[in-house]
């Protein structure tokens, strides 16, 4: 778990369930200073164990469908991108700015970040290994799954977001990074 510099009880409450009798394996990392999203997810996904990383926004992102998105992963995608259908609010001059940057990435290198590669994602630990090759794999990390050539399924689905992230506000600002080994008998993806 990555804690993106809130200023709410977050990191203790993460720090709690890190305790003997709490979540076996969990690690939390508090940023001291915030940072962009991916910047965050970076921090998890880089440090994370398991055959499987899941990049998750908790106020953005429905967890409930995490279990599609590892089936998707030990049937053989190495990259499961989710994208909910149903976005926050923004205002005109973050979707004008929005438009605009991702209008321009699609014209220099092809893809819709937005649309091909959504931030909630499942990685397999071939592919964050791919990353850490580069670099700076930080500012790849957003890209790359998208363009690298791994096998990858793209799921859709509906969900009310709780919450649109503002910088600053007092709320948790905490982005999960959650990691999975298959059960004993199941394919792994790598």
């Amino acid at each position: 778990m990555v804690d993106n510099a809130s200023d709410d009880d977050s990191v203790a409450v993460l720090k709690a369930l890190t305790r003997r009798e709490g979540l076996p394996n969990l690690q939390v990392y508090a940023l001291t200073k915030e940072v962009d999203a991916d910047t965050g997810s970076w921090v998890g996904t880089e440090n994370a164990l398991g055959d499987f990383v899941a990049v998750v926004d908790p106020l953005l992102d429905d967890i409930a469908f995490l279990p599609e998105m590892l089936e998707k992963a030990v049937t053989g995608s190495d990259v499961v991108f989710a994208e909910n259908l149903q976005k926050p609010r923004q205002g005109f001059l973050y979707r004008a700015a929005f438009a605009a940057f991702n209008g321009l990435y699609r014209s220099f290198n092809g893809i819709d970040l937005a649309r091909e590669a959504p931030h909630f994602r499942l990685l397999s630990k071939r592919v964050v290994n791919f990353i850490l090759q580069h670099p700076q794999p930080a500012l790849t990390y957003r890209h790359l799954p998208a363009t690298g050539g791994f096998a990858r399924a793209k799921l859709q689905y509906r969900a009310a977001p709780s919450s649109v992230r503002r910088k600053r506000r007092a709320t948790a600002s905490t982005a999960a990074c959650a990691c999975w080994s298959p059960a004993p008998g199941r394919r792994s993806a790598s």
